[in-house]
């Protein structure tokens, strides 16, 4: 019998938390409110999903970090849609990243690294560069979606293109690259980058990310080359 999955529920009474406090605190408007319970199910149900798909019934310890970071991500989709103050904004955002750091280090402490933890951190990510993309989007211009576009158009891209499914060995510039993003896209979002610096932030990134997913499809392509060269010299030195 398999276990309960105690990792969804928590998610979903932890977004509901966060959601009732935020509208407390900041008398959030019902399509805010809103928002928030959309994620409390759509949240868990993917992470629910995610569990099964990777076989994972209790979450590790590094992996209870991204989930406290993705109810975090939650309350920022929350507080932009309600166009909240930039300090709630801002809180929210600087602690989700700082356990971006954290997670990291708790997975290799513990011996606790697996696919399915990279799979969260690597969503959780996308996700709050996207909504923080949005925000952006709002003010400086619509070309700044982009960046949080890009990583679901690269999936997309992956499914189109079945040489570029294999994996490559890992890089690590590509999260660095991620954390600058959501950096510059956080630093924006509040007001400390404006003007010329924010323009400029925004287009080094742009320029780094777009290098990145480039770079990883190079290297897919080559990690598909490789397995569709070794398989059949294999298949023939059996023959």
């Amino acid at each position: 019998m398999r276990r309960v999955q105690s990792g969804p529920v928590g998610a979903g009474a932890g977004v509901l938390a966060l959601v009732a406090a935020l509208s407390f605190i900041l008398r959030l408007p019902p399509h805010a409110v809103l928002v928030g319970l959309c994620c409390a199910v759509v949240g868990p149900l993917a992470l629910h999903l995610a569990q099964r798909r990777y076989a994972v019934d209790l979450l590790g310890p590094a992996d209870l970090v991204t989930l406290v970071r993705a109810v975090l991500g939650c309350g920022v989709l929350v507080v932009a849609v309600a166009d909240g103050p930039a300090v709630a904004l801002g809180g929210l955002v600087t602690v989700a990243l700082a356990l971006d750091w954290v997670d990291g280090r708790v997975a290799r402490r513990t011996g606790t690294v697996s696919e399915l933890g990279a799979r969260l951190d690597m969503e959780v990510d996308a996700l709050l560069i996207l909504v923080l993309s949005w925000y952006v989007a709002t003010e400086v211009g619509w070309w700044v979606l982009g960046l949080g576009v890009a990583r679901y158009a690269f999936a997309g891209l992956l499914w189109l293109v079945p040489p570029l499914r294999f994996d490559p060995p890992p890089r690590p510039w590509c999260k660095t690259v991620s954390v600058l993003v959501a950096a510059v896209l956080a630093a924006s979002a509040v007001g400390l980058l404006t003007g010329a610096a924010e323009m400029t932030c925004l287009v080094v990134v742009s320029a780094l990310l777009a290098e990145s997913f480039a770079h990883e499809a190079i290297d897919r392509w080559r990690a598909g080359v490789q397995v569709r060269t070794v398989t059949p010299a294999l298949g023939g030195s059996r023959g």
